[in-house]
């Protein structure tokens, strides 16, 4: 490759054919697009994964979201604002309690990077995230963990909006927690 200018040219080419191909369920295409990356010497990078996420988890496969979450870690690729949101948005429509320790770990390093997101996008996804969260939380009847996102919004500074106040009365409604309902307030 010759240029710096080349290979973030041809590393956005293959983002777009992983998006074009993932969407239209061309897994085959995918595949070879993948192997041709890491042929010709070139890794996959945040953006390429974060598109995988999304492509499996639109078409519900959510174990492979976990595999692609799991080779992003061994490749030494860092989760940005924009993967953590979705990773966990998309871990949350599995509704699968098995996802809870893994949805918990990405949380945390979302967590972490808070400082860095400042702008409206941001606060948006955060937002989206936090009431996805909360949400698939609820459903499982993980009520600490519930506590530890609430703890956790707290003390980045987050201000728990309308989306998941519903949220949290919904969630302690169906459980027949009236008595935090309240406390909701």
């Amino acid at each position: 490759m010759k240029s710096d200018k080349d290979r973030t040219a041809l590393s956005q080419t293959i983002t777009v054919l992983l998006g074009y191909f993932g969407d239209n369920q061309q897994w085959e295409r995918v595949t070879e697009v993948i192997s041709y990356t890491k042929r010709i010497g070139l890794k996959l990078n945040v953006f390429q994964f974060t598109v995988l996420i999304n492509i499996h988890c639109k078409t519900n496969q959510f174990d492979q979201v976990v595999e692609v979450f799991e080779e992003m870690k061994r490749s030494g690729v860092e989760l940005d604002n924009a993967s953590c949101c979705s990773l966990i948005g998309s871990l949350t429509k599995s509704r699968d309690p098995r996802h809870a320790e893994l949805l918990m770990e990405v949380w945390t390093l979302l967590t972490n990077q808070m400082p860095q997101m400042e702008s409206s996008k941001d606060r948006t996804a955060l937002s989206q995230t936090i009431t996805a969260l909360l949400g698939y939380l609820g459903e499982n009847q993980q009520w600490e963990r519930v506590g530890e996102v609430l703890a956790d919004a707290k003390r980045i500074g987050y201000k728990l909006d309308v989306f998941q106040f519903n949220t949290l009365i919904k969630i302690h409604g169906k459980a027949n927690q009236l008595d935090k309902v309240v406390e909701v307030f």
